[in-house]
């Protein structure tokens, strides 16, 4: 009598984790001499050596930064040069500033010796939809009225203590004696401003104005360059020769230039008392 074939399922031996890995292994080696060839072979892992080399230090002689003869660029300066440019300013470019304020910080660590700032003489100012504007001193050093005459800055013209003056060895905008400083009692330096810059400082309520780091310009180990311009990543800030004028430019308070970014940029038709 012919026997029928067994239904009952055999018994399966449950796979342990050491049969799965093995046959993960054998699988990815006929893979490899499949796709490969028959001579394609399981290579050992390669070992790697990483070297960590020491960062060095080279001096270079001031000299070989700036050879003389050489004229040096007009717009963008970015390196140190021992003919710093005399006037110099800072040129502004709000549509890349990123809003981290860093420049706020490395003002008030340069001027104030701590992260203040409140004690800034550079302020970011944050506006809808991603808008930053950037309001520092406008370097209006040379101030042209609307008879085409010229005249003293707004702000140097306007103190009654006689204590603001253009530095000669900048071009920045100074303070004499800041003891002599009625601050925001007196402000006839922040009502003569059309950008409404001058800022008062918080503990002494003296009046606060970019200087461009007198104290940097000349020192190499500073980068020969203001604060903010060195710590702002994203170029949004930089130092070049002075332009006549260009106060007329800068000169707007900070709703001013959001309205003018947005009617560049985006083609918006707004009025600065319409920003928020």
């Amino acid at each position: 009598m012919t026997e029928k074939p067994s239904t009952e399922k055999p018994t399966e031996k449950p796979v342990t984790r050491r049969d799965f890995l093995k046959g993960l292994a054998v699988g990815t080696v006929a893979g490899l001499a499949i796709g490969g060839g028959a001579t394609a072979t399981l290579l050992p892992p390669k070992t790697v050596q990483t070297i960590v080399e020491k960062p060095t230090t080279v001096q270079v002689p001031v000299a070989q930064v700036q050879p003389s003869g050489v004229k040096r660029p007009t717009l963008f300066i970015t390196e140190y040069f021992t003919d710093y440019p005399k006037p110099f300013m800072i040129w502004r470019r709000h549509e890349l500033c990123a809003g981290d304020m860093l420049c706020e910080v490395a003002c008030s660590m340069a001027h104030e010796g701590k992260i203040w700032p409140e004690a800034s003489r550079i302020r970011i100012y944050h506006f809808s939809d991603q808008m930053e504007v950037i309001h520092m001193c406008a370097m209006c050093r040379e101030w042209q009225d609307p008879t085409g005459a010229k005249s003293p800055p707004p702000c140097v013209a306007a103190c009654p203590q006689g204590i603001l003056k253009v530095s000669d060895k900048t071009g920045a905008i100074i303070v004499t004696d800041i003891s002599k400083c009625l601050g925001s009692k007196c402000g006839k330096c922040f009502e003569a401003c059309p950008a409404k810059y001058p800022y008062f400082h918080p503990a002494t309520d003296k009046v606060m104005i970019c200087d461009l780091c007198e104290t940097r310009v000349d020192d190499p180990t500073k980068n020969g360059i203001p604060a903010c311009v060195e710590a702002c990543p994203n170029d949004a800030l930089h130092v070049m020769d002075f332009v006549p004028y260009a106060g007329k430019t800068f000169s707007r308070t900070p709703e001013e230039f959001a309205a003018l970014i947005a009617k560049k940029f985006y083609n918006w038709k707004i009025k600065p008392e319409e920003v928020e």
